[in-house]
């Protein structure tokens, strides 16, 4: 499935599927400026919580997905604009506290603000960066 459709198909889920996903979680998991490779990932994720939270046996055992949306929050510090903003030890102490969350919500509150923190760090070391002469 080409990246359109995968994008097209979360739009759908997340903004159009009866108020299963409160805006701030539709907005953490699609995002502007999504790297093409993540478009699968994240429809997987919110194909998951969204059968989950219709009563469905979702097709991926819940805590695959809750690896998944861990990996997709540890992406996040690993862009190529985004590596050079954090420390290894910032990016360690993530990944543990990453390990004892087990619930949805806080693990996509997670992903929002690791995204929104990356971006904010990555446009701080922009503006200090020198102008080429």
């Amino acid at each position: 499935m080409g990246c359109y459709h995968e994008r097209q198909r979360l739009n759908g889920l997340l903004f159009h599927s009866d108020s299963k996903f409160a805006t701030w979680e539709a907005f953490a998991l699609m995002p502007s400026n999504v790297n093409p490779s993540e478009w699968q990932d994240r429809l997987r994720i919110a194909e998951t919580i969204y059968a989950i939270r219709c009563g469905k046996e979702p097709e991926l055992a819940p805590f695959v997905v809750l690896a998944e949306l861990r990996q997709l929050i540890y992406k996040q510090t690993k862009a190529k604009n985004a590596a050079r903003v954090y420390s290894q030890a910032e990016i360690d102490s993530l990944l543990d506290a990453l390990e004892t969350r087990s619930d949805w919500s806080e693990l996509l509150r997670w992903l929002k603000n690791v995204r929104k923190e990356t971006e904010k760090r990555y446009q701080a070391s922009r503006t200090q960066l020198p102008l080429a002469a």
